[in-house]
């Protein structure tokens, strides 16, 4: 019992410093992090690629990395909802591709990843902080695609209503 007792003390603390150090980086690192993501999204998206201006979508990263710092840092899962209402609808409404929204999620973990291998984090530390982070883009991802399928859905039926409108008059 003693044994395990220590080992518990010893994951514990170990929790305790990655952590102190997940923290410190966001800190430090923050804009790094939106410009690395930034340029990781623009370069693997073709919705993106000279069809935004970059500060849009920097603007955008800025705030895919507010709101995971928020349910991270603070457990703080409301701005997180919000923004995934938001950038899901206002992008489904300019007709851009799921892949697309789902990067843009993804720009927090590409970004950070940079700034992991510059600070030269330990493996063990990174797995850590990868467990934090892949919480928060999952949570991301299945509420985005579930806001993109009800909308396209909802479009499809609007769309299809319509058709049926056009085809009632043109049968009388």
């Amino acid at each position: 019992i003693a044994g395990v007792r220590a080992r518990r003390a010893c994951t514990a603390s170990g929790v305790r410093a990655t952590s102190s150090i997940f923290l410190d980086i966001l800190a430090r690192r923050r804009d790094d992090i939106i410009e690395y993501g930034t340029d990781w999204v623009i370069a693997t998206a073709k919705d993106l690629q000279g069809k935004r201006p970059r500060d849009e979508t920097r603007r955008l990263v800025e705030r895919t990395v507010d709101v995971h710092m928020a349910v991270i840092v603070n457990d703080d899962h409301e701005p997180f909802h919000a923004f995934i209402e938001h950038v899901t609808s206002f992008r489904v409404s300019l007709e851009f591709r799921l892949s697309t929204l789902l990067r843009g999620f993804l720009t927090f973990k590409r970004g950070l990843s940079r700034v992991l291998d510059e600070e030269r984090v330990h493996a063990r530390d990174k797995l850590a902080i990868w467990a934090t982070v892949d919480e928060s883009y999952y949570e991301a991802i299945f509420k985005v695609s579930d806001i993109y399928g009800e909308k396209l859905v909802h479009t499809i039926k609007t769309r299809r209503d319509e058709v049926e409108v056009e085809l009632g008059k043109k049968r009388q």
